[in-house]
Order: structure tokens, then sequence, then C-alpha cells
């Protein structure tokens, strides 16, 4: 079984049908267009269902910052969702060499959002991992009377702190 990646790849090389967004030197006389037809020239890409993301992340900015537009307010012209279009954008921000690998269709950009989110489930377990630890040694703390400070919902600054406050105490115990 081929994954979505390796799909829109051979698609891509089979059609040979070119992105109608525009190239480099195109960018210029399509900044000059009314919204209307960039609009539509956007349209017609969506079509074609084997178009180069990263051009079409490059051309949503472009129409939001050129004609001062909402997001909101271009998904609807585009019949797409707000979080759709954040997505793409989310794109330009991407590491260049996850851009390439969207570019060539290495990566499907839902993928990249996966690994996004992963990234961010492990973040956030981790950092509740912190809190926990750091609310533990509050509480064993408190019971040898020892002040570590922290509120209900710490701060990173706060985590950092009562860390730094704990290995303080242990160090001095370890003398």
């Amino acid at each position: 079984m081929t994954s979505l990646a390796d799909r829109i790849k051979q698609r891509r090389q089979q059609s040979g049908v070119t992105p109608a967004l525009p190239t480099e030197l195109q960018k210029k006389q399509t900044q000059s267009l009314p919204l209307g037809e960039r609009i539509n020239k956007i349209l017609e890409t969506l079509k074609l269902r084997n178009y180069d993301q990263v051009a079409l992340a490059e051309e949503l900015r472009n129409i939001l910052s050129d004609n001062k537009i909402s997001c909101i307010d271009l998904a609807k012209k585009i019949n797409k969702s707000q979080s759709w279009v954040s997505k793409r954008l989310a794109i330009l921000s991407a590491p260049v060499e996850i851009q390439h690998k969207i570019r060539s269709g290495e990566l499907a950009v839902n993928g990249y959002y996966e690994s996004s989110a992963e990234r961010v489930k492990k973040f956030t377990m981790l950092r509740k991992q912190a809190i926990d630890h750091a609310k533990l040694f509050r509480d064993i703390g408190i019971k040898f009377g020892l002040n570590i400070e922290l509120s209900q919902k710490p701060s990173n600054k706060e985590i950092n702190a009562a860390f730094a406050r704990i290995k303080e105490i242990r160090s001095a115990i370890l003398k």
C-alpha cells in the first residue's frame, strides 16, 4: 500500500500538468491582478489536485497582505475553512527542508501537521510531568519545613525556579 505522499508524487509525475499558480517570473504580474482574478487562479489550481502546496501558501499569504482581507474572508472566497487556509499559511514557517519535501511530494501537508500535532502532544505531556514532579517536591519540602513556591497552574518560569530551589536544597543536604 502506498502512502498519500507517494500517490501525490506519482500523480504529479504522471499528469505533466503545470500548476495554475504563478511562477517566480509571473508573481509581479499576478500581484497586479484584481482580487477576483487571483481567487479564480487559486480555484483553478485547487481543481488540479496536484499543485505545489508551497506556491499555494505563498499566493494565499500574498493575497492576504496585498488586499488587506482576513483569513476568514479569504477562506470563504475559496470555499475552504479558516483552518485549511491557516494550515497552508503555516507551511511557510516550516523549515526549508520540510517545504522542499512538501513541494516534491515526499511529505503530504497532512503528514506535516500530524507530526506537528505529535510534537505538541509530547511537549504537553512532558510539561505536565514536570509540573507533577515539581508539586511532589513542593509537598515533600513542606513536610520538612522547606519553602518551595509553586502556584496551582505554574508557568515555565515557576517550574524552573522550583527545580532550581530543589537543587539548592538537595546540595545543601548532601554536604
